[in-house]
């Protein structure tokens, strides 16, 4: 190790002693000078390690000539000089010498140049032939290294010359086999089409006609360059598909040679829409667009809480999970989880679209907060130039507390019963209490009379034209389910009482009064579930068949206000007027809430000439929690920030509503075409085959024990069983 507060040179004891003048230099950094000073060092400690430029050499080996003083009376040595000067009598004094003789070692040293002006340079004692050589040497040597950087540069750059060629044959040969997976898929179809007759005699290639799809995705597989934008019909397949099951996606675009658009790409395509709570501005957009096309819009608002689950996460750089009102000013904390999400759906009366307005995340609902959230959603619209006619909500407390904090009075005997109330601008907005929920209620107070016309079917083991099982009886496990509140208070089930009490079955004597009430609650919602395609009861309102649905309106009116029911201490007083009598509210205040739409802003020639009260309704509302909880397969509890992504998703893309939830798409009638008739499959030309009749199932049932009532009922179920069915064939025989 170099020791730093001593001479380099082995004779020499000398330490830095500023008192007696003693300095200790550095060997110098430029080469020639370098070599002088370690020659100097080699002479004068004989055998030992190489000098390197951590060694010290003391001001005693320089002459004095050779020694400035700078500031700070800081010593250097000037530049060109070496050291060399060696004291004889140092050295024997010395007790650490070198391994050899002092006498042994001779130093020749050049005295000092008397010329000062001039700079001294000691000359080492070699040759100087042999240094001219060893200096050639080196410069060789430089110029040698100086060639290295350029040859490791040449090196490198044929380096990656070689991987950019590796990876070019790599692609080559994957687009070399995706080619090959192409003409092999088409090989496969153009098998497929030449084994597809459509003539009995002549073959012609394969239409995508009745399977669009497929024509779809072999045009992906078809793309010239994987770098041509997709087109909006082969963007929303591929999006559906990913919308219901990523998993199933990746698998299809791997089958199909990675033609489908990578996952990220949907990302890239919905970022502009900002699903964030508060007023949707891209809806709010998009009717500004349609109303200055120069068609007035009339849409309907529907209400409704869907729950979600309680996560915190970031969106946007943002925290969310907590109650977030979208701007909107209410008195509730905003530092509360959010529990629930209340949505604002618009339904175009005179269109086909339905979508959301604003959302806002909340940890409870309250009057106020459902009293401003209504008034912005309602104001936000009507700034686009739309007309909105009604709103709609369910029979929760807070919603009818906010109807009438907004000016509403939906109590039909109140005098001063209005089912509507006034924008800032003086225009009439309508209340329309939904029509499935108010029949949810209203499947409570139905008679023990259905109960005794199911346990009667139950015995018997036949239905009588209805609909009635055990799920209607015990409903509380599917209580959201809106086909069972109807199928109780349908046609149908007071056909079956009333058929009861024609054949003088005891329990359905008396039962006049049930029949009449269900019958007329299953016209009224028909009324309230009008569609286009509908006939009768069940076609759109309007002013030039009003002559058929006024009356019966007038009626129903007349007869719900006459509605009574036992209070708590058995007292008969009237619907109205008592806590559970939602839904006698709010079904009249939906029948006359749509026949004064009818009179304001229906017309002949107008942009609204009839409403297809389905409309009206909070249906399509449902149908679009159905989708928000059908995204990725099965999501029945979203989070705030899984919401978000749902929302800007359909707000993008147009996702097919679910047919299994709460609510069944109205299309589903028109949509749904089965051309194919059991009964030409059945008359067939073919050989009869006898039926097998098991005699031990005929004794079992005529062994069953009934009443004479309950036999009778069964006559008359089978005889109409015989006459439907005699009648349905009787339409298709054609001789």
């Amino acid at each position: 190790m170099v020791r730093q507060d001593k001479c380099a040179v082995s004779s020499c004891l000398a330490v830095r002693d500023p008192t007696k003048n003693i300095s200790l230099h550095k060997l110098p950094q430029d080469e020639d000078s370098f070599a002088f000073w370690a020659d100097f060092l080699r002479k004068a400690n004989g055998v030992g390690p190489s000098a390197t430029r951590k060694h010290l050499v003391c001001s005693q080996h320089f002459h004095s000539s050779c020694i400035g003083n700078g500031p700070m009376n800081k010593r250097f040595i000037l530049a060109g000089h070496a050291p060399s000067l060696l004291n004889a009598k140092e050295l024997k004094a010395c007790s650490k010498c070198s391994p050899y003789e002092l006498s042994d070692i001779s130093i020749l040293v050049e005295p000092p140049n008397p010329d000062f002006d001039k700079p001294y340079i000691a000359k080492p004692s070699q040759n100087e032939s042999e240094i001219a050589t060893l200096k050639c040497a080196v410069q060789k040597l430089n110029e040698e290294a100086n060639k290295v950087p350029g040859l490791q540069a040449s090196l490198e750059n044929a380096r990656k010359e070689i991987k950019r060629l590796n990876m070019q044959l790599t692609r080559k040969g994957t687009e070399l086999n995706n080619w090959k997976r192409k003409i092999e898929g088409l090989n496969g179809l153009n098998g497929c089409s030449k084994k597809l007759k459509l003539d009995s005699e002549v073959q012609t290639e394969y239409s995508f006609e009745d399977c669009p799809k497929a024509g779809l995705i072999l045009e992906m597989m078809s793309r010239k360059s994987r770098t041509l934008p997709y087109s909006d019909a082969q963007r929303e397949f591929a999006f559906k598909v990913h919308f219901y099951s990523p998993k199933a996606y990746n698998f299809l675009r791997r089958s199909l040679n990675y033609c489908l658009p990578h996952p990220l790409q949907f990302s890239r395509w919905t970022r502009p829409v900002d699903p964030t709570p508060g007023i949707l501005k891209q809806s709010i957009n998009y009717m500004k667009q349609c109303n200055a096309d120069g068609i007035l819009m009339y849409y309907s608002l529907a209400f409704d809480e869907v729950a979600i689950r309680r996560h915190f996460g970031m969106f946007k750089g943002k925290v969310t999970g907590f109650v977030d009102y979208g701007g909107i000013s209410v008195e509730d904390d905003p530092k509360k989880e959010a529990r629930n999400a209340l949505f604002c759906l618009a339904t175009e009366i005179n269109g086909s679209k339905s979508f959301p307005v604003a959302y806002i995340l909340t940890n409870g609902l309250t009057a106020n907060t459902m009293k401003k959230f209504i008034s912005t959603c309602v104001n936000a619209v009507r700034e686009t130039g739309g007309i909105v006619t009604n709103i709609t909500f369910d029979g929760h407390r807070s919603n009818l507390r906010a109807a009438e904090l907004l000016g509403a009075r939906l109590n039909g005997r109140d005098p001063e019963f209005r089912p509507f109330f006034d924008t800032e601008d003086m225009a009439h907005v309508y209340v329309i209490p939904d029509a499935s929920h108010m029949y949810k209620l209203l499947k409570e107070y139905v008679e023990k009379s259905r109960i005794e016309l199911h346990r009667l079917q139950s015995d018997c083991g036949f239905r009588a034209a209805n609909k009635l099982t055990g799920r209607h009886i015990d409903f509380k496990q599917q209580i959201m389910k809106t086909k069972l509140a109807l199928h109780v208070t349908s046609n149908s089930t007071a056909t079956g009482i009333e058929t009861a009490r024609l054949l003088n079955i005891p329990q359905f004597q008396n039962s006049e009064a049930t029949v009449k009430f269900l019958r007329l609650f299953d016209r009224v919602f028909d009324f309230l579930n009008s569609k286009t395609t509908g006939k009768g009861f069940k076609s759109p309102i309007s002013q030039r068949n009003s002559h058929i649905w006024r009356p019966f309106i007038e009626r129903s009116k007349e007869y719900i206000l006459g509605l009574k029911m036992h209070n708590e201490k058995g007292v008969l007083i009237s619907a109205f007027d008592h806590k559970l009598g939602t839904f006698a509210r709010g079904i009249y205040a939906a029948i006359c809430s749509l026949e004064a739409i009818v009179e304001e802003y229906c017309t002949t020639d107008g942009a609204l000439r009839y409403v297809p009260t389905f409309k009206n309704g909070q249906d399509n509302l449902e149908l679009f929690f159905g989708k928000v909880r059908s995204r990725h397969g099965c999501n029945n509890n979203p989070s705030s920030i899984q919401l978000q992504h749902t929302v800007r998703s359909l707000l993008c893309y147009n996702v097919g509503a679910p047919w299994n939830g709460n609510c069944v798409p109205q299309e589903e009638a028109f949509n749904k075409i089965a051309p194919t008739s059991c009964l030409k499959t059945l008359m067939s030309d073919g050989d009869d085959v006898p039926l097998e009749v098991n005699e031990e199932d005929h004794e079992q049932v005529q062994s069953l024990p009934m009443s004479p009532h309950t036999q009778s009922f069964v006559d008359a179920v089978i005889t109409y069983i015989a006459g439907f069915v005699g009648t349905s064939v009787s339409t298709q025989l054609k001789c």
